[in-house]
């Protein structure tokens, strides 16, 4: 079962700040369980019936069923009926199935006005069969553009798992809006759907800088307001790192660590302050193992600091020190000076932290691990992407980023690899830890695998 599944808003005091949880949209009957089918469209034998609880029907009832079809609770498939042989179930016992130009579509109330949301759903093609067609509108908006539904398990196999679909971004203009699957497929063609959830953009992504500008003097921050001053004063300066360069996702910045570029988000150090749990997320590039740091967060007069840096040998490198003393210290064994792009993340789950790479957890070996995060550094002064400045000197990257972000919690291993696939502002969704493919068509954009397995360290 999803974990995507969020039913109630509440509101939560959180020192003297109300922080509203917003709630997901229901959609009713939404894993197909409720209804049972003995036959499927163009069977010998008619349909159990012509409804399914909580969907209208469009394009004709013969053009629409659930599969597999059940002798009894055995969960054996009738022999010889259409879709009998798909896939193993991603959501309870059955699925939908739409051919020719079929859909299903209902009024999905609870939404909240202006609120950002996604749909997320499972989808295969009947096995052995060309494959089918099918389009996802909300509201009126298409979500998930017509595409091909490819064979995602192979015929006659039950083991591998159905593709995951993750829509467009839908901004809400009122209270309830029609969901709309529609079925594009020739006749003797099948999509199989299952698992229609939908959920709000969650307020965990707190701050998020693409380093897409192509001019001016500020990195937007487009999650929470934090923007970044370039340089060191609000004009043009020596210390202002080259926007518009070739990136990870659309454009990044690039950092000359002979002039201390850097991206000062000082301003802001108030808002971030008091986390105490999270993900921080981005992308460098460097062909320079000059030491540098990728994020700082600390005391320009002192040593303690929470830090994210490149080391002089090409490692990479977590540091928080407090009081002088290294409370949590990571460092990567590989060296990552090779000019190309490499995903850096950082967890903390409030007991210790991870240091990820490519989405892999790195050796530890003997380093120094604690719960430190934002919270536990005192008296922050800097703030800085591309920077690390402290008392015995300044150290500024030397190389290019992209995309960083941080989150107020530990993002799933699915979630991550999203991050990874799509960009930061994809984290949303895919809540339950299983490696399966996964694509993201609401532009035309495919993307199969989800990669980036991930090891998790447990304390002992």
């Amino acid at each position: 079962m999803s974990n995507w599944k969020l039913p109630i808003a509440v509101v939560v005091l959180v020192t003297g700040y109300a922080v509203r949880v917003e709630a997901a949209p229901t959609v009713l009957n939404a894993g197909f369980e409720t209804d049972t089918y003995l036959n499927g469209p163009g069977g010998t034998a008619g349909q159990n019936g012509d409804t399914i609880t909580g969907w209208t029907i469009a394009g004709g009832t013969s053009q629409v069923g659930l599969n597999p079809f059940w002798t009894d609770g055995s969960r054996t498939a009738i022999a010889g009926t259409p879709h009998a042989n798909n896939g193993v179930v991603p959501e309870g016992d059955q699925v939908a199935f739409l051919r020719s130009a079929a859909s299903l579509s209902q009024i999905v109330s609870g939404f909240d006005p202006g609120t950002a949301y996604r749909l997320r759903y499972r989808e295969n093609n009947r096995a052995g069969h060309s494959p089918g067609g099918l389009a996802v509108t909300l509201g009126g908006q298409v979500i998930v553009a017509d595409h091909a539904t490819t064979n995602v398990q192979g015929a006659g196999s039950f083991t591998v798992p159905y593709r995951t679909v993750v829509s467009d971004v839908f901004v809400a203009t009122a209270s309830a809006h029609t969901l709309s699957c529609t079925s594009t497929s020739g006749l003797d063609r099948s999509v199989l759907i299952d698992d229609v959830q939908i959920a709000p953009l969650s307020d965990a992504l707190i701050a998020h800088w693409t380093l897409d500008e192509t001019s001016g003097q500020t990195a937007f921050d487009s999650a929470g307001g934090n923007d970044g001053q370039l340089g060191t004063s609000p004009g043009v300066d020596a210390a202002d790192p080259t926007i518009n360069q070739p990136g990870k996702f659309g454009t990044a910045y690039s950092f000359t660590a002979g002039q201390n570029d850097r991206v000062d988000l000082s301003a802001h150090i108030g808002g971030l302050s008091s986390l105490a749990t999270g993900t921080i997320t981005g992308w460098f590039n460097a062909s320079d193992s000059a030491r540098g740091g990728l994020l700082n967060f600390g005391q320009a007069g002192t040593t303690d600091r929470m830090l994210v840096e490149m080391l002089g040998n090409g490692r990479i490198r977590f540091l928080v020190r407090e009081a002088d003393a290294n409370v949590t210290d990571l460092e990567t064994s590989a060296s990552f000076e090779d000019g190309a792009w490499h995903h850096v993340a950082v967890t903390n789950d409030g007991t210790d932290t991870t240091l990820l790479i490519d989405g892999v957890e790195v050796p530890l070996g003997t380093n120094t691990d604690s719960a430190s995060w934002f919270d536990d550094v005192t008296g922050v002064t800097s703030f800085t992407l591309g920077y690390e400045t402290r008392t015995n000197g300044q150290f500024p990257f030397n190389g290019s980023l992209d995309d960083f972000a941080v989150f107020d919690y530990v993002l799933t291993s699915e979630q991550l690899s999203n991050v990874i696939t799509l960009g930061a502002e994809n984290f949303q969704g895919l809540g339950s830890v299983i490696p399966e493919p996964m694509t993201v068509l609401a532009a035309g954009l495919s993307v199969a695998g989800l990669g980036g397995y991930i090891r998790r360290r447990r304390r002992g």
